[in-house]
């Protein structure tokens, strides 16, 4: 028996709002996870859009082995792009290679997931940066592409890779905001191909056009330190320092440690 428990915290005071226990089903994980945001909204006083709501409908695979291999995946390819940035020591648990084994799972149980394709196309850019893989695996990352947008060439997450790639690992500024431009015209809630694409400006020294970007990712709230720090080093490359030392303080409140 698997059982969840959720706590509800004041993070100021430390104060418990509320807490529960629910027994978790393999089987009916998609139900479960809509049936706890929903609640945890409820009592955090959250309305959701009807946009939020209908995300919490779909699962990404109609097979749920795939959609829970999907789901590690994920939280092993963000973990180990972060132990990247902070200079950490690599564990293989959290390897960009641990990530996309578990992104083989996914596929093999459900060789039609468009996503999962797309997202271990990810994890092999970001291997290939960190030379963790080598550029043999270029040929797979082209594969997993082709494969996605034969499947479904609507997806944002199949041009966040793509600009990706094509900034860490094929240098090319102009095709990767092309890219990056796409995923955001696609998904205009999502604040991630915004910071990539200033992030291309600032490289290119294209400061105004940087800044345009950050201001609009700013407006999301981004609570992550990785992005809160390059904020705040491209306001110190802006020489805009009292933005600078705020970003720079918001990370370091973040992730004390780095």
């Amino acid at each position: 028996i698997i059982k969840i428990w959720l706590e509800l915290i004041e993070s100021e005071s430390n104060k418990l709002l509320w807490s529960d226990t629910f027994q978790w089903e393999r089987s009916k994980a998609a139900a479960l996870t809509t049936d706890l945001s929903k609640i945890i909204a409820e009592e955090m006083n959250i309305s959701l859009t009807p946009e939020e709501a209908n995300l919490l409908l779909h699962e990404p695979s109609g097979f749920p082995e795939a959609s829970n291999s999907y789901y590690s995946a994920n939280i092993i390819l963000r973990d180990a792009w972060t132990y990247f940035n902070y200079g950490h020591k690599m564990l293989d648990s959290v390897s960009f290679m641990s990530a996309i084994e578990t992104y083989d799972k996914a596929i093999k149980a459900d060789t039609m997931f468009a996503l999962a394709y797309a997202k271990r196309a990810q994890a092999i850019t970001w291997g290939i940066y960190d030379g963790q893989l080598d550029s043999t695996y270029r040929k797979q990352f082209r594969s997993d592409i082709n494969r996605a947008l034969s499947i479904d060439n609507s997806l944002p997450d199949i041009q966040t890779a793509l600009g990706l790639y094509h900034y860490f690992c094929e240098v090319d500024y102009l095709k990767s905001l092309y890219y990056f431009n796409n995923a955001c015209r696609m998904d205009p809630g999502n604040y991630q191909p915004l910071y990539y694409q200033s992030l291309v400006y600032r490289k290119m020294g294209m400061w105004e056009e940087s800044y345009r970007l950050i201001k609009k990712v700013i407006s999301f709230n981004p609570n992550e330190a990785l992005f809160l720090t390059n904020i705040g080093l491209s306001f110190d490359y802006m020489h805009k320092y009292d933005s600078a030392i705020i970003y720079h303080q918001r990370a370091i409140d973040l992730v004390p440690g780095w």
